[in-house]
C-alpha cells in the first residue's frame, strides 16, 4: 500500500491556497492520523509506504501493536542523503 499522508507542514503552509474549502478540523494531524491508521488496519497491507510522513514516530508507535516494522528514509531535499542505507527501527525489541 502506498499512501501520501500530506505533510502537516504542507497542509498548514498551503491552507489558504490549496485547502481553503477544507474544514480546519479535517486538516488537523491527530484526526488525519486516526483516519490513516483506520484505513491501514482495514486493508492490512504486507508492505506500507508513506510519503510526506513528517510524524514517523507517531505512525510507528501507533502501528507497533499491529506487527509493523518501520524504516524511516527522510526526504533529502535535493541534498545527498546523510545516511545512504537507512536502518530499520525495531518496534518489537526482544527483552
Amino acid at each position: 500500500m502506498s499512501y501520501n499522508v500530506l505533510a502537516d507542514s504542507q497542509a498548514r503552509s498551503y491552507r489558504d491556497e490549496l485547502y481553503r474549502n477544507v474544514p480546519e478540523d479535517l486538516l488537523w494531524w491527530p484526526r488525519r492520523l486516526r483516519a490513516i491508521l483506520a484505513e491501514v488496519r482495514a486493508v492490512r497491507p504486507d508492505i506500507l509506504c508513506m510519503q510526506e510522513c513528517e510524524s514517523f514516530a507517531d505512525v510507528a508507535r501507533s502501528l507497533k501493536g499491529d506487527g509493523y516494522l518501520g524504516v524511516h528514509a527522510p526526504r533529502a531535499g535535493g541534498k545527498k542523503p546523510q545516511t545512504p542505507n537507512p536502518k530499520p527501527l525495531n518496534l518489537n525489541p526482544k527483552p
